[in-house]
């Protein structure tokens, strides 16, 4: 009776373990030697001309909204997140892109 309790035991920890594995489990990344060969939509709109050091307009690609380059969202994305940030030279520029304009700054 007690080797049958061990083994039912050891049956249903090893159950768990297993099932606990497979919820947790973590995908397995691929590197890719340019990263915007995987994601061209993300990229595209950083290379519409405009220049990173002089362009007055800031986009954030997620949000999909612009603002001033001094405003406290576009510094935001400038230091943390600059991944999603595209460089707009006029305000009519993001707007044909399908950006809208902040409420904090109001470009």
């Amino acid at each position: 009776m007690k080797a049958k309790k061990t083994v039912f035991c050891i049956t249903l920890l090893v159950l768990m373990i297993l099932s606990v594995s497979t919820v947790f489990a973590v995908p397995v990344l691929t590197t890719v030697d340019d990263p915007t060969a995987s994601q061209p939509s993300l990229y595209q709109a950083s290379t519409n001309g405009a220049d990173n050091s002089t362009a007055p307009y800031i986009g954030n690609t997620r949000t999909k909204k612009f603002h001033y380059r001094e405003c406290k969202w576009a510094k935001l994305y400038l230091t943390k997140k600059p991944h999603e940030v595209v460089y707009f030279n006029t305000r009519q520029e993001a707007v044909d892109a399908g950006y809208v304009p902040c409420k904090r700054c109001k470009p």
